[in-house]
């Protein structure tokens, strides 16, 4: 008997299944479903809306299936009926949501998390953040699919981390390390409001993404995504900072982004990036970004490091390109990136900063050993 053990609404007409379920599971029932042969029992319902008792019709489309054995997650739903009422909460936006349904069956997921709901905070841990901080929230009303998405909130008057941060382990069951020889993509959208692309909370710049080994997201085996002093583009660099992933030109200059525009990337110096091809970020959009890491041999030059970003509705452009990356673990040969950090934590602010209140979102969250297809919509 295989375990399914995603959270799961389930009424109506179970498509994934082929079979009718005709009444509404409640959070501590289970029922055995056959689906390719298999057999899976439900064991927990995310949600008992009280919306969804009289809906005599209704469909349900797994995004993926987490079976005891295999390392393949989901965390998403995406319920759609001819009998709910559209205006509820729980009614999305169905090319979007496709999208996102296409790319977490792609092979190779692990992980597929689309923040639609509050208890989707829980997949994860909450970091909080300093005085006065704001706890991340699930936001109902931005997203880029389905019903919600992480929300931050830095507010004047805070530290650092003034916002928190969201912390998933890759795997809560069994251990899944990428170290050495074991590559690792991951993808998702993020969205910025003006204030926080704007507003300078300190000389050090905010966060986007940290990668790393548990519990140390400031150590030898990390790669960070950061707004490195406001320059307004995407960075990178391992080592808690102390090698940054950019190439020296030799004249004082640097490729602070390096893949040249010909083969569709973006190459961003260091000096005058104002006349240089740059990828930067844009407000009040949901822009797209895309990591490969492949960890080689420790200690030499032959670590591979891959990011590319994407403005909404557009392809693919990479900004980071490193095949001769020296990484070093943590303790041991065995060390390998077991966890995410979304975090806009925001380096040397200072409590008495005087700033308006800015917002960014993480949506469509999607972790594989296997290259992730780009979002369509």
């Amino acid at each position: 008997m295989k375990l399914l053990r995603d959270y799961l609404i389930i009424c109506g007409l179970l498509l994934n299944a082929g079979i009718v379920i005709t009444y509404l599971i409640d959070r501590t029932s289970s029922i055995s479903i056959i689906h390719n042969g298999l057999t899976y029992v439900v064991q927990q319902v995310l949600i008992d809306h009280p919306s969804l008792r009289n809906i005599s019709r209704a469909t349900m489309d797994l995004l993926s299936l987490s079976v005891e054995g295999d390392s393949r997650v989901s965390h998403m739903e995406k319920l759609a009926s001819s009998d709910m009422d559209r205006s509820s909460e729980l009614s999305i936006s169905t090319a979007s949501a496709d999208d996102f349904l296409r790319r977490c069956r792609a092979p190779g997921v692990v992980r597929c998390i689309g923040f639609d709901q509050q208890s989707y905070l829980l997949l994860g841990q909450i970091i909080a953040g300093g005085p006065k901080s704001i706890a991340p929230s699930i936001d109902k009303n931005v997203f880029a699919s389905g019903s919600g998405a992480l929300h931050f909130t830095m507010p004047p008057g805070t530290g650092a981390n003034g916002a928190g941060g969201w912390l998933l382990r890759i795997s809560d069951s069994s251990p899944i390390k990428f170290g050495t020889g074991k590559p690792l993509f991951v993808q998702f959208r993020q969205r910025f409001d003006n204030n926080f692309l704007k507003s300078r909370f300190s000389q050090g710049g905010w966060k986007q993404v940290i990668f790393f080994q548990y519990p140390s997201s400031c150590a030898a085996l990390e790669i960070t995504t950061v707004n490195m002093y406001w320059r307004g583009f995407p960075q990178m660099y391992t080592h808690c900072g102390a090698k940054p992933l950019q190439r020296s030109l030799g004249n004082g200059d640097y490729l602070l982004q390096q893949s040249p525009p010909d083969s569709g990337g973006y190459e961003c110096h260091y000096q005058h990036p104002e006349n240089s091809h740059c990828g930067w970020y844009r407000p009040d959009q949901w822009m797209t970004f895309y990591y490969e890491i492949r960890i080689g041999d420790w200690g030499k030059p032959n670590s591979i490091i891959r990011a590319w970003m994407a403005y909404e509705g557009e392809p693919l452009w990479q900004f980071i390109d490193y095949t001769d990356h020296v990484m070093t673990y943590n303790t041991n040969p065995g060390d390998g990136i077991d966890s995410i950090l979304l975090t806009p934590y925001s380096t040397g602010k200072k409590p008495e900063t005087n700033h308006p209140v800015a917002h960014t979102w993480y949506d469509e969250l999607i972790v594989s050993e296997q290259p992730i297809p780009a979002p369509t919509k």
